[in-house]
């Protein structure tokens, strides 16, 4: 597969995006774990720069913030979850309107991969299922509102601008 300088700039500029976003603004949950503007960059890796390269940039950046940040232990299953969110939301959208009712859907898909994903992680590390279903309900839901929502809305100016058609599915 060979990718362009371009898309790997774009690569590595939403990976920044994706770290700094979830680093920068951090909105602690009770039930643990916190809601933050980096799922927003996640779904919008979907876009740019779109891909496996968007799913890497998705996953290094969010992995890289759970470093930083002291959640050293939920880095590797987070790069899993953020590439697969970008991912999905990627396959789903990457041939139709970035502002019909499919970017919608997929985001909501990609924050349910999220929910289950982190159920799956915190069942493991907490060893029940009732704190992996707290997690999942009030945590990822909450954090995976946020993204659907906040991606969408910079989705808009985007779209308007050419910017997204510029860089969505670029070579």
């Amino acid at each position: 597969m060979k990718i362009s300088v371009k898309k790997l700039v774009a690569g590595a500029l939403m990976a920044a995006l994706c770290c700094i976003a979830t680093m920068v603004i951090q909105i602690p949950l009770p039930v643990g774990g916190y809601v933050h503007p980096g799922d927003m960059a996640v779904f919008l890796c979907a876009f740019i720069p779109g891909g496996w390269v968007g799913a890497f940039a998705a996953g290094l950046g969010s992995c890289l913030a759970d470093i930083f940040t002291g959640y050293a232990f939920y880095a590797l299953p987070t790069f899993i979850i953020k590439a697969l969110m970008a991912l999905t939301v990627y396959y789903i959208v990457r041939n139709k309107n970035p502002l019909s009712f499919y970017t919608i859907l997929a985001t909501v898909i990609g924050a349910l991969v999220m929910m289950v994903g982190y159920f799956i992680v915190d069942y493991v590390i907490l060893g029940s299922v009732e704190g992996g279903v707290v997690m999942a309900l009030f945590g990822s839901w909450a954090q995976g509102a946020f993204g659907v929502v906040a991606s969408y809305i910079i989705l808009i100016p985007l779209a308007k601008s050419g910017l997204l058609k510029k860089y969505h599915n670029m070579k």
